[in-house]
C-alpha cells in the first residue's frame, strides 16, 4: 500500500514537473515570436513537439511553426507546416482557410484557386463567402477580371459589403495593377546610367550612379586623351562595373516594387 502511494506520489509530481516545463517553454516560444525571432520560436515549438509528441499537440505547435514561417515572409515552410496539421485534422476549416491564403500569398494563384475548388462545398456559407473573396483576388492577379467579379457578386455576406465594394472599385478604376517592366529598366540603364534606378523608383540612387559614370568616363577619357592607357583603363572598368551594378540594383528595385503593388493589394483583402 505504501508503496502504492509513493509511486502515486512520484507520478504525480513527474506529470506536474511535464506541464510547468510545457508552459516555460511555450511561454518563451511566444516570447521569441513577439521580439520578432520567428527562427528561434520554431525551434522552441519544435522542442515542444519533440517532448509532448501528442496529435493535439503536433497540430497545434505547427500552426505556430507555420505563422512564425509566415511572419518571416516563407510561405512555402508555412505550408508545409500547415499540410503537416492539415493531416491530423483535415476537416479543420481555418487550416483549410489559411492554406489557400498562403498559396495566394505565394503567388500560386491558380493553385490557390484549384485547392478552394476541391472541397468549397464542405464549409458553411460564412466560410464560402471568403473563399469567394479569397478566389476573386487570385482571379485577379491573374487578370482574368470577370471570373472575379463573379465571385465577389457571389458574396451573400452584408457585413462583408464594405470590402466586396472597396474591390469592386479596384475592379473598375485601378486594375490592371501598375507593374513596371524590368526590361525597361535594362534598357534606360543602358542608355545612361540610373536610369533604370530612377524607372524603379530609387531616384537619389539613380543620380548617385550617373554622377559617378560621368565621373570615371571622364577620367578614362582624360587618361586616354594624355596617353595614359593603364589609367584609362582602370577608369573605364571603374565605369562599365557601375553599369552593371546599377542595372542589377534596377532590376531588383523593380522587382520590389512589383512585390509592393501586390502586397499592399492583398492587405487591403487579408
Amino acid at each position: 500500500m505504501n508503496k502504492l502511494i509513493a509511486t502515486s506520489v512520484v507520478l504525480l509530481m513527474c506529470l506536474l514537473l511535464s506541464a510547468n516545463e510545457y508552459v516555460r517553454i511555450n511561454q518563451f516560444a511566444q516570447e521569441l515570436m513577439k521580439a520578432g525571432d520567428y527562427q528561434g520560436a520554431i525551434r522552441e515549438y519544435r522542442r515542444l513537439i519533440s517532448y509532448f509528441p501528442t496529435e493535439s499537440n503536433l497540430q497545434s505547435k505547427s500552426i505556430m511553426i507555420a505563422r512564425c514561417y509566415e511572419l518571416a515572409g516563407d510561405y512555402t515552410q508555412a505550408l508545409e507546416s500547415l499540410s503537416l496539421a492539415e493531416t491530423i485534422a483535415p476537416d479543420d476549416s481555418q487550416i483549410f482557410y489559411q492554406m489557400a491564403l498562403l498559396q495566394m500569398k505565394n503567388g500560386s494563384y491558380r493553385e490557390s484557386n484549384e485547392f478552394i475548388s476541391s472541397r468549397f462545398s464542405q464549409y458553411d456559407v460564412s466560410l464560402q463567402d471568403s473563399l469567394y473573396l479569397l478566389s476573386a483576388v487570385n482571379y485577379i492577379h491573374l487578370q482574368e477580371y470577370d471570373l472575379a467579379r463573379s465571385k465577389i457578386d457571389a458574396v451573400s455576406n452584408e457585413k462583408l459589403r464594405p470590402l466586396t465594394n472597396s474591390f469592386r472599385e479596384k475592379l473598375d478604376f485601378g486594375l490592371p495593377l501598375p507593374y513596371r517592366n524590368p526590361d525597361n529598366a535594362i534598357l534606360l540603364g543602358v542608355l545612361f546610367p540610373g536610369g533604370g534606378n530612377i524607372y524603379a523608383g530609387q531616384t537619389g540612387t539613380g543620380m548617385a550612379y550617373f554622377f559617378l559614370a560621368t565621373l570615371f568616363g571622364y577620367a578614362a577619357y582624360d587618361g586616354f586623351s594624355d596617353g595614359h592607357i593603364g589609367s584609362g583603363l582602370v577608369a573605364s572598368a571603374f565605369t562599365a562595373g557601375i553599369y552593371l551594378i546599377s542595372i542589377k540594383q534596377a532590376v531588383y528595385g523593380i522587382e520590389n516594387y512589383n512585390s509592393n503593388l501586390i502586397r499592399d493589394f492583398n492587405q487591403g483583402f487579408e
